[in-house]
């Protein structure tokens, strides 16, 4: 990546500050000649994350160093920019909220330049062809409320997120070793419950849907799980599996 004209340089980071930095990132990307030839041959049908802005932000925070910090001019420039290098249907879309850039004055309060800087620019939209297909596209960086577990909760748990590690065990599935737990056998959903007390979550897995489907599928494995609640500066312990009708690899149902 080419050195930015404004961007802000750390030991472990360098990103982008200003409409010019932004401005630079999609120029360097859209260079790609592959990019280019996709982008000449096919429609697509864009939304944001969070690197479009900031690294892990939400609304018009960034959150370098676990600090949660306003960045209302950059969330501005970073939306300026997205709308003058991506194409996207925004203001034709009658009775939607979704519309063009719309550059909007940063003054107020902090809640009111947060408003004011979201407001510049509102993609989250759905788009329709004939009676058969609806695509929603939603917003969940630019109104998701702050982060609500410590840095690094996952990885205190033993909890696998770096995506090559991710990668790893999907690909090794039962021969993966260290694995906390791991359900190949289905496709499945999680159920998760809050109280004062604890949060508890159920992994459920089904059996293969009937044929044609005239059948709802039934349940094979349920794996729950519990954390009890623990204070600042403590360590969260996360109990389980327990199981219901059976246990999966990388248990033995006799032993559980």
């Amino acid at each position: 990546m080419p050195p930015f004209p404004d961007g802000v340089e750390t030991q472990e980071n360098r990103y982008a500050v200003s409409l010019a930095d932004y401005r630079h990132l999609y120029q360097t990307y859209l260079s790609d000649p592959h990019l280019q030839e996709a982008r000449a041959r096919w429609p697509f049908i864009c939304i944001w994350d969070d690197h479009e802005f900031a690294n892990d932000n939400f609304q018009s925070f960034s959150t370098y160093g676990g600090e949660h910090v306003l960045d209302a001019r950059r969330k501005q420039s970073s939306s300026q920019a997205w709308f003058e290098y991506i194409p996207s249907v925004l203001n034709q879309l009658a009775a939607q909220p979704a519309h063009d850039f719309r550059p909007q004055e940063l003054d107020g309060d902090e809640s009111a330049r947060n408003r004011a800087a979201l407001d510049s620019l509102r993609i989250y939209r759905q788009l329709s062809w004939g009676k058969y297909l609806d695509i929603v596209l939603t917003d969940s960086r630019s109104y998701r409320s702050p982060p609500c577990l410590p840095k690094d909760f996952a990885k205190s748990l033993g909890l696998p997120m770096n995506t090559v590690q991710l990668v790893e065990i999907a690909d090794a599935g039962s021969a993966y070793a260290g694995l906390k737990y791991m359900d190949t056998t289905a496709n499945g959903y999680g159920l998760a419950s809050f109280s004062a007390d604890e949060l508890q979550v159920q992994l459920i897995t089904m059996e293969d849907c009937r044929p044609d489907f005239v059948q709802a599928p039934a349940i094979r494995h349920v794996a729950k799980f519990r954390m009890a609640h623990w204070q600042r500066g403590e360590q969260p312990v996360l109990e389980g599996p327990e199981f219901e009708g059976g246990a999966p690899f990388p248990f033995d149902a006799s032993t559980v």
